[in-house]
């Protein structure tokens, strides 16, 4: 141990406050991006072969803050059996991943790894589960929270660091292509399921009666991951059930409807915020983590 950043026995704020003040400006703008896909890393799944993109990256923020979807596999990715990361490589390539970026950045910062989690891991021979849709009608917040354990486990073991989950929106018109992200339109049915859901991925890591960044950080452990709950709030407002369309409801509907659901984020590691149009405003997406 060489800094005081290094010393697990010290508060999360005193490491903190001790690596910031070492970090250079560009190191501290690579750490607070995520623009790079996952999927980018390598040029294929056998050689794991690290592209120069990645490592021109890697270069720009002297390491890297947050890594998207380094084993993500559907159209959109454009990822699948052929050139996808297999679930028993996953902590392999996780691992070669942190070697990478540990050994280039001057700190050795790791990089926080993030996953889609709607229903179940959406990666190959990810572990799938009924959609929000269906387990919102079974008003069962226990199995929800024995259910979220569960992938936590699965990508705690992947060497995930993250995941992102849809337990905000309330479906308000069925045109809109991400109902089945929904609970429902009930907010205080979402606000229990979302509580649920971070109380299963993350157990005990952050407690609202305990300063988190007054107390040392817990070791890593395969029980128990961050979770990021999206989106907040009110996407599923959109006119004509368009995704990332205007939303036309006034302080009161927000007030009334939403607020619910604010409270119920409160433990969660981050918070990601909608992609739309309020009140004439353009809502940047973002986390708090």
């Amino acid at each position: 141990m060489q800094y005081p950043y290094q010393d697990a026995a010290l508060t999360t704020r005193e490491r903190v406050t001790d690596l910031l003040s070492r970090m250079s400006t560009q190191e501290k703008i690579g750490q607070v991006n995520q623009h790079l896909y996952g999927w980018e890393t390598f040029e294929d799944s056998q050689s794991l072969t690290f592209t120069e993109k990645f490592k021109a990256h890697v270069e720009w923020g002297g390491g890297v803050g947050a890594l998207y979807g380094l084993f993500r596999a559907d159209p959109w990715s454009k990822v699948n059996f052929e050139n996808g990361v297999r679930a028993q490589d996953s902590w392999r390539v996780a691992n070669k991943v942190q070697e990478y970026v540990m050994a280039h950045s001057r700190w050795g910062i790791p990089a926080l790894i993030v996953e889609e989690c709607p229903h179940g891991h959406q990666g190959l021979e990810g572990i799938s589960y009924p959609t929000n849709i269906g387990r919102g009608n079974m008003f069962n917040t226990r199995l929800m929270q024995q259910s979220s354990h569960l992938m936590a486990q699965e990508l705690a073991l992947k060497g995930v660091n993250l995941a992102l989950v849809s337990t905000l929106d309330l479906v308000k018109d069925p045109r809109w292509g991400r109902s089945e992200e929904c609970f429902g339109e009930d907010p205080i049915l979402a606000a229990r399921m979302s509580e649920a859901v971070v109380a299963g991925f993350q157990g005990d890591l952050i407690q609202s009666d305990v300063a988190f960044l007054d107390q040392p950080a817990k070791p890593r452990t395969t029980d128990a991951i961050g979770v990021v709950l999206k989106h907040c709030i009110a996407q599923g407002e959109a006119l004509g059930g368009h995704n990332s369309g205007t939303v036309t409801i006034g302080q009161r509907e927000f007030s009334d409807v939403y607020e619910p659901l604010l409270s119920s984020v409160k433990n969660a590691a981050g918070v990601m915020l909608l992609i739309t149009m309020w009140m004439g405003y353009r809502v940047i997406s973002i986390s708090r983590c």
